[in-house]
């Protein structure tokens, strides 16, 4: 099964640390609280950050299904529909129809080996 079929499962590696360079993303779908929805993994310069793929406005992904969700600068998440700017360390929404909400943040361990889906409760 191709890993943008694949979902993952609290406990399970979802990328390794060679996978993303700083200011690239990856989606991939996960299991969060019983729910199956679609995940952005991306590097920083401070660390790995994961939210869900879903614009806090209309309810759809910030991309137009090619993982394609930061703006041309690399620091900003943009919702491919609409124009809607997030910031990347925390999700606020910084410009567009939904300034003020945030995206919803996934639970991830960055542990030696790679990037773990977490429990929501301990993710760190």
């Amino acid at each position: 099964m191709s890993e943008a079929f694949q979902s993952f499962n609290p406990g399970d590696k979802i990328a390794g640390h060679e996978d993303l360079d700083f200011g690239e993303s990856k989606v991939v779908m996960v299991c969060v609280q019983g729910h199956e929805v679609e995940a952005i993994l991306v590097k920083t310069e401070e660390g790995y950050l994961s939210y869900v793929n879903r614009c806090r406005h209309l309810a759809v992904p910030l991309d137009w299904g090619d993982g394609d969700v930061l703006d041309e600068s690399g620091n900003l998440f943009l919702c491919r529909t609409h124009g809607a700017l997030f910031r990347l360390k925390d999700g606020f929404c910084v410009s567009g129809p939904c300034q003020g909400q945030s995206l919803f943040a996934v639970p991830i361990a960055v542990e030696k080996d790679g990037i773990y889906l977490a429990e929501p409760d301990s993710a760190n």
